[in-house]
């Protein structure tokens, strides 16, 4: 089933150890995508994997706040809490280093809004506004649905060319995705930047998208420090990346050429 068709997203549950089989599985399919740089069977991968979920059970044993003088018998007297959970195989499979590369996250963009049509209609904007000195109106559909962030639906799926706000939209949809993976906010960065490359945006998109990141990672950051109290590694990566903007790299010197956009080298480091 490919994602983008899918109009209603079904759960399907799955025995502990046919679990363990799919992920096994999965991650033996990712290895070899990561080795031919299949970035889009990755993610379609990935898409499929969120309807499979296993049940876990454990064993939760409450903190006593006693002191240390406490008896034996008051800890007895506590008994283990069990709780049970859904883990999706998505959950288990997105750890894989495949999905922190920006080109993958790029060739997904670029199979949501395919940039030949948008770069030809774009040219033949800008042809026409110089033929005219009345602005012409073109094909692009606005308004149209935005994009979801679990299907990756865009304009382009009714054959329209997507507008300027359309591909920022895709993008910041992609981010979410990307945040909710635990994609590292540097990798972030890169993707806008080759979005900004490859779609022709102005310097005004990336900084739009760029303070986007930086702040919805931001706010990801001091939710997870409010929720677990001791998770600090994601803030600390933020707070460092913040760090090389005040010294002066504020994500401009390369936005309209890359040089991760051919570095197989630079996507493993």
């Amino acid at each position: 089933p490919q994602g983008k068709k899918r109009k209603g997203w079904k759960v399907f549950p799955v025995q502990p150890k046919a679990y363990e089989d799919l992920k096994e599985l999965c991650n033996i399919l990712l290895h070899v995508c990561y080795e031919q740089r299949d970035y889009l069977m990755a993610h379609q991968l990935l898409e499929i994997t969120g309807s499979y979920f296993t049940t876990v059970e454990f064993t939760e044993t409450a903190d006593s706040d006693d002191d240390d003088d406490s008896s034996y018998d008051s800890l007895e007297e506590e008994d283990p809490e069990e709780t049970t959970y859904c883990e999706f195989l998505s959950e288990s499979i997105c750890r894989h280093p495949i999905f922190q590369a920006p080109h993958l996250w790029r060739v997904v963009m670029h199979d949501n809004i395919p940039l030949a049509a948008y770069l030809k209609n774009a040219q033949g904007t800008k042809n026409a506004n110089l033929a005219s000195p009345i602005r012409r109106s073109t094909a692009v559909v606005v308004g149209s649905s935005p994009p979801n962030a679990s299907t990756g639906a865009t304009a382009t799926a009714t054959g329209a060319v997507a507008s300027v706000a359309e591909v920022i939209l895709e993008a910041k949809s992609l981010l979410y995705r990307m945040l909710q993976i635990g994609v590292a906010v540097d990798k972030a960065v890169a993707f806008i930047r080759l979005v900004v490359s490859d779609y022709l945006l102005s310097a005004q998109h990336f900084f739009q998208l760029h303070r986007f990141t930086c702040d919805t990672w931001d706010e990801s950051a001091d939710e997870e420090e409010g929720g677990q109290g001791g998770e600090q590694e994601g803030e600390g990566e933020l707070q460092q990346y913040k760090q090389q903007l005040r010294d002066g790299d504020d994500g401009r010197r390369d936005f309209g050429h890359d040089e991760s956009r051919g570095g197989w080298e630079h996507e493993q480091g």
